[in-house]
């Protein structure tokens, strides 16, 4: 094991911390414990990250309980493969990855907003609808069909 101290430009940081990653040995350690999360540079990035991974698991809530399958990626290498790939492919820089990620699971989100409301409103409807069939129908066993006729 060594210990080394890594210095890199701002603007390549994502592309560097990727292939870090992927070696998958690496521990980070802070050395600027005195300086509070709050103030660091990556700390947007990972609340960023924690509001993505919230709303995603808003969507896969909503999926169980409307009985969607749901598909996850049985291995990670070959997920991570897969992603470099299509990261090399892509025209824009990397680090605008997760805030187009955000952007697209934000639009999910909303879309599923919009069509829960829709449900529960039709939900709604429907529950009004059968009270009044039953009104009705209770209605024509007091008054007979003369009630409907005019």
């Amino acid at each position: 094991m060594g210990y080394y101290q890594l210095v890199m430009p701002r603007e390549s940081a994502w592309e560097i911390l990727n292939e870090i990653g992927e070696i998958s040995s690496v521990h980070f350690i802070n050395q600027e414990p005195e300086n509070p999360m709050f103030n660091r540079p990556f700390t947007n990035s990972i609340k960023k990250g924690e509001e993505i991974s919230g709303k995603i698991q808003f969507i896969e809530g909503q999926m169980k309980k409307f009985n969607e399958k749901i598909v996850k990626c049985p291995d990670v290498r070959e997920f991570l493969k897969n992603f470099k790939k299509k990261m090399e492919k892509r025209e824009k820089a990397q680090s605008l990855f997760l805030q187009e990620i955000e952007e697209e699971v934000e639009s999910y989100s909303s879309q599923i907003n919009i069509q829960i409301k829709n449900y529960e409103n039709l939900l709604d409807k429907m529950k009004s609808l059968l009270e009044m069939k039953a009104v009705y129908e209770k209605l024509e066993q007091v008054y007979g069909n003369s009630l409907f006729i005019g």
